[in-house]
């Protein structure tokens, strides 16, 4: 009876229930669980960007070369031939 007591006037304080040392660890135990599952399966995922940025970049070289970097290098080194260049 003093325990149903307890809780009543408790619950009348704050406007909730008090929870139990196992009830706390629980709620606190579930956050941490899901953020290493979360490192887990983003440490577990392959990164195939690294080619593809690769490639990415040879593409906008190859875009460029003509219109606007090779205009540049001749006008920087004009004593370089195109065939060097």
């Amino acid at each position: 009876m003093k325990a149903v007591l307890f809780y009543a006037k408790t619950w009348s304080r704050n406007g909730r229930l008090p929870l139990s040392p196992g009830i706390k660890v629980r709620l606190l135990a579930a956050p941490a669980a899901i953020v290493v599952c979360l490192i887990a399966v983003l440490l577990a995922l392959p990164v195939p960007v690294h080619a593809y940025a690769v490639l990415a970049h040879e593409a906008i070289i190859d875009v460029t070369w003509e219109m606007h970097i090779k205009p540049l290098l001749l006008k920087k080194f004009p004593q370089a031939n195109r065939a060097r260049i």
